[in-house]
């Protein structure tokens, strides 16, 4: 049913449509949960299907649901919250998603503290926002504890914690901070090559991030020699 629902309004992109299957699922729900996890649901397909103006719709009403039903700091409610403020900063609405993601942070490590997964969204999602208003330090600064919670929780080698570490290398890099930046890089091509082999499709796409600031570090000599090994991996990596 939650997929023939989904398939529909992805296909329709219509708010009042939206609006009318929100208080079908309250009502079908009483307790909220199931309802707020199905709006969440669909809320990303459409997202995925650039259809951010419904999807604001569609969060908004899962968020009435949730603090009515679960409590504004149920990890649930946070959750949509954080996936709003993603909504409508994509549906234009920056000063409305600017406020909502400081609040999203502040509640996330006041309810779940602040080493629970949503609390790293949360960082992520501001820093975002940071770096586009070119404040770069704080951004910066949210990242770092966002890489730090990743290791933390998930290991050094999780593909997890090497995105968000190619994600504060290019936030370094574009700072000027070219030396952390190479670093951070550097660091996050090691722990792949070492947990998941270098002959991997994953590890040979970190490494082609590190030829990247190789280069922009002003190593093209480097760059290229790891270029040709990245190659070369390539053409004999086993085919999955």
């Amino acid at each position: 049913m939650r997929d023939e629902v989904k398939f529909a309004i992805i296909s329709a992109v219509d708010p009042e449509a939206l609006t009318r299957w929100a208080d079908a699922a309250e009502t079908e729900t009483p307790s909220g949960r199931g309802a707020v996890l199905a709006q969440l649901d669909l809320a990303d397909g459409l997202l995925e299907h650039g259809a951010p103006a419904a999807a604001v719709v569609l969060l908004e009403s899962a968020g009435v649901i949730a603090e009515r039903g679960l409590g504004r700091l149920d990890v649930i409610a946070i959750d949509g919250r954080v996936r709003l403020a993603r909504a409508r900063r994509a549906a234009g609405r920056t000063d409305e998603a600017t406020t909502l993601e400081i609040e999203n942070l502040r509640d996330t490590i006041a309810a779940l503290g602040p080493q629970h997964p949503l609390a790293a969204r949360a960082r992520i999602a501001r820093a975002t926002t940071l770096q586009d208003l070119g404040d770069l330090d704080a951004a910066i600064a949210l990242l770092e504890e966002a890489v730090q919670q990743s290791v933390e929780l998930l290991g050094a080698a999780s593909w997890l914690t090497i995105a968000r570490r190619h994600r504060l290398a290019a936030t370094y890099r574009e700072a000027g901070r070219s030396t952390q930046a190479l670093a951070e890089a550097a660091r996050a091509y090691r722990d792949a090559c070492d947990a998941h082999g270098k002959r991997d499709p994953m590890t040979i796409a970190t490494g082609a991030t590190l030829v990247r600031h190789l280069e922009a570090a002003g190593r093209p000599r480097k760059a290229e020699r790891l270029q040709r090994k990245l190659v070369r991996r390539a053409e004999t990596a086993p085919v999955a």
